[in-house]
């Protein structure tokens, strides 16, 4: 056996490790913002959950909902880019399903 073997490995070790790290990493992202902008299930929609926290007044509900539909008319287009990538990296077979998983701008529930 090379020394070569071992270095390869361990290389496949390491990039196992950094792939998980970094998996974990996002999926702890993706809860804490899903927890700071309401998203967690039942829990209710961005502005109701802040307006219940924060105690807002009618003026500061109005003001914020305007930046939330801003801000959401402005990621769906990325939103649409980024699903278009990943379909076309994926079969035809994969394709029909994905095109029926949730798709940006589709409610999705009673609370959504």
């Amino acid at each position: 056996m090379s020394e070569a073997a071992p270095s390869r490995g361990l290389a496949a070790a390491l990039l196992l490790a950094v792939f998980l790290a970094g998996a974990g990493a996002g999926a702890a992202g993706l809860a804490l913002g899903q927890r700071a902008f309401g998203h967690e299930g039942r829990r209710g929609r961005p502005l109701e959950r802040l307006s219940r926290e924060l105690q807002l007044d009618p003026a500061q509900r109005r003001e914020i909902g305007a930046i939330l539909v801003r801000r959401r008319e402005h990621m769906r287009p990325l939103f649409e880019e980024t699903r278009q990538e990943i379909r076309a990296v994926l079969r035809p077979d994969q394709q029909a399903r994905f095109d029926t998983l949730g798709r940006p701008g589709r409610r999705r529930g009673p609370d959504r």
